[in-house]
């Protein structure tokens, strides 16, 4: 399980930021890359300085997410650089599949995406999956995370905890727990 919070390019400008980001872990006993930092590829595309603090983030134990792939102005040559290792597909490509039968240009291009993703050793969640159509053709694609309304809408704390809980698979957890303590 994991959380991603999304960040802004001014916190990420904060002197101060790694600093309360790192407090913070240490304080809420938050393991390694189950945080992950979500900022928009626009937040910090062509500015060197907002990389590197990713990139103390991501030395940190957090994760790095980039949110709204395919919607901002990098290039794709600056992807390649950028410290991100999970790459969040814009809500607006899967809005444009509807029949599995057709391909459309918008489903060419978000299975180039995943595909890119995958070669540059990132994972990939897809936004807005809607139905269950969406989710077994992202499943198909090889997109390992997705989020959207057919999951759940969004959740209050409470309720997204008890969610959680309803939803675990405790056997999956065991068997992690039971594989690492194997290898210790």
């Amino acid at each position: 399980l994991f959380v991603s919070v999304n960040v802004s390019r001014r916190q990420l400008r904060d002197s101060d930021f790694c600093a309360f980001l790192s407090g913070t872990m240490k304080k809420s006993q938050i393991a390694p890359a189950t945080l992950k930092i979500e900022v928009t590829e626009s937040a910090v595309a062509g500015n060197p300085d907002l990389r590197q603090a990713l990139e103390r983030c991501r030395a940190l134990g957090a994760g790095i997410l980039i949110d709204d792939f395919g919607t901002g102005v990098s290039s794709l040559s600056q992807l390649k650089d950028l410290p991100f290792d999970t790459i969040k597909i814009d809500p607006s490509f899967l809005a444009k599949h509807k029949d599995l039968q057709v391909k459309s240009d918008g489903d060419v291009v978000l299975r180039s995406i995943v595909a890119l993703a995958h070669d540059l050793k990132r994972n990939v969640i897809a936004e807005g999956v809607e139905s269950a159509p969406d989710a077994e053709w992202l499943k198909q694609l090889g997109c390992e995370y997705a989020q959207g309304y057919f999951f759940s809408k969004p959740l209050p704390p409470a309720d997204a905890i008890k969610f959680i809980a309803m939803h675990f698979d405790s056997r999956a957890m065991r068997s992690s727990v039971t594989d690492v303590a194997g290898k210790t």
